[in-house]
């Protein structure tokens, strides 16, 4: 059974409350004293902040779309903490607990737009202490922002080459390692997106290619951050000539149009799965803000 005593659950035989300092004197081999579980406060104070969002917010869809985002949280917050080996929620991890927690948390008491075009931005900065299971429930979040008209949050170039700094915060090289392979093809596919923007910019009217140039300018930009980064590891990926590409293929104002969103949805869902599995801060930070700004594009 589980018995609890002051911040600690007791897993052992059946103790009264007066013989448990006996018992602990006596043995602590017959009784293990393991920390109760607590909800991730990263993932309270997000709730907090959507909560609050929600009841600010004066339109409709936003109202509804934060509401929803802290219920998500809090669903995410009670499954991190675990289950008791009879299948129960810990005390401090049940929903009314988390209630209350997000009562006493703090938030970004900013108004209306203000809030709205920092909204993003808040919970990117959150990222690097939330929990990686958390990741695919916080990507989704941030781009359903951007893609409602707040600012594409940004980020600055990633740690992706292991160091003395990274390992005394505790980051393994593996995770390192992993995330710079996962940035290489990052940057293998933003080559090849410049590349076939460039040959739908060939076939635009004056309408597209306005909208082409801004998206080749943005992806000249994320491939500069990319190759910032990687750069440490002296392993960065090169551009081909030529690339391939499935879909439409580009003989008319239309179809450059076409084709230029079918690359942007394309490398759009790359970086929102990058995100999702991204597992050293700084490279979640960078993977996650190029993949709301790609949503926003």
């Amino acid at each position: 059974m589980l018995v609890a005593w002051g911040d600690y659950t007791c897993s052992a035989m059946r103790v009264s409350a007066l013989a448990l300092p006996l018992a602990l004197a006596l043995s602590l081999g017959s009784c293990s004293l393991v920390q109760q579980p607590e909800p991730n406060a990263t993932l309270i104070d997000l709730a907090a902040q959507a909560r609050y969002e929600a009841d600010t917010y004066q339109t409709p869809a936003l109202k509804q779309l934060r509401a929803e985002d802290a219920e998500e949280l809090i669903a995410e917050a009670m499954r991190a903490c675990g289950h008791r080996e009879n299948g129960e929620q810990p005390e401090h991890c049940s929903y009314e607990a988390i209630e209350d927690d997000i009562e006493q948390a703090p938030t970004d008491q900013r108004q209306g737009v203000e809030l709205f075009d920092v909204s993003a931005q808040l919970i990117l900065d959150a990222t690097a202490e939330a929990p990686q299971d958390a990741m695919p429930v916080l990507v989704p979040q941030i781009i359903d922002l951007v893609q409602a008209g707040a600012a594409a949050p940004v980020a600055g170039a990633a740690q992706l080459q292991p160091n003395k700094e990274l390992k005394a915060q505790g980051i393994k090289s593996g995770d390192i390692e992993a995330d710079a392979s996962d940035a290489r093809e990052a940057l293998k596919d933003e080559y090849a997106a410049r590349y076939g923007l460039g040959v739908a910019l060939g076939y635009a009217d004056a309408t597209g290619k306005q909208r082409i140039s801004a998206l080749l300018a943005a992806h000249q930009q994320r491939i500069d951050v990319l190759e910032a980064s990687l750069q440490p590891t002296a392993e960065v990926p090169v551009a081909e000539p030529a690339y391939r590409f499935a879909g439409t293929t580009p003989t008319d104002p239309a179809t450059a149009l076409e084709a230029a969103d079918m690359i942007q949805d394309t490398i759009s869902q790359q970086y929102s799965h990058l995100a999702s599995k991204a597992r050293t801060p700084s490279w979640r930070e960078l993977s996650t803000a190029l993949a709301a700004q790609t949503a926003a594009e």
